[in-house]
């Protein structure tokens, strides 16, 4: 199975995230992940584990765990520090940090999917590649888009639930199973006639029955 499953805990619009995280995994042959997206109070961070640990509720052959600080942590520098040779960039907002990292944690999901050796540069590099290509192609992605419909999606639901709670909702609720008990009790009378009705022609038979002997 190679499947990437995403699940938006952050601040940031769930259409969008999910959108992201596939644009970062690209072709990567990761297997089955489940990609966790949060908050942080940091700019960002990330973790991929070769195996989901016992106690997460994900469900899936390993998690990414992805975590994004809030808008004004951006723009900001990404070096993994303890390497060398490590390639040196910036996320200018929290989207190009969402590829970056999904991208990185990815790359160790795939290495851990193929047998490869766990290499950080190599994930960097791949940050790095998601990263650039995600400058090249984000006009034709269609986010605002997508943020858009969500907005909107969420201010009909919120719409919604406050008529649903208004006196106006709540008095055409009761007037909706009053009717609907009505017609449950309408139901209940003709089938009670119909036993009645049954009671009275058996115990006609069994009298008949009984003068017959």
């Amino acid at each position: 199975m190679n499947r990437v499953r995403v699940i938006n805990t952050s601040r940031y619009p769930a259409a969008v995230v999910r959108k992201l995280v596939a644009f970062a995994r690209g072709e990567k042959r990761c297997g089955d992940v489940a990609v966790n997206v949060k908050n942080s109070r940091y700019a960002f961070a990330g973790r991929c584990y070769a195996r989901v640990p016992a106690l997460s509720r994900r469900k899936g052959d390993r998690l990414a765990v992805v975590r994004l600080g809030a808008p004004d942590r951006f723009p900001c520098s990404a070096r993994y520090a303890k390497f060398a040779t490590a390639p040196e960039y910036e996320f200018r907002d929290w989207q190009e940090a969402l590829v970056g990292v999904a991208a990185h944690e990815l790359a160790h999901a795939m290495q851990f999917e193929t047998g490869s050796p766990r290499s950080e540069i190599e994930a960097e590099h791949a940050a790095l590649r998601a990263v650039e290509r995600f400058r090249a192609e984000r006009a034709s992605l269609g986010l605002d888009a997508l943020a858009e419909r969500e907005r909107a999606e969420e201010e009909a639901r919120r719409a919604e639930r406050a008529d649903k709670r208004s006196p106006e909702a709540r008095r055409r609720k009761i007037e909706e199973d009053i009717l609907r008990w009505e017609r449950k009790a309408r139901g209940a009378q003709v089938r009670l006639k119909k036993l009645q009705r049954r009671l009275r022609d058996h115990d006609r038979r069994a009298a008949a029955r009984s003068a017959a002997q």
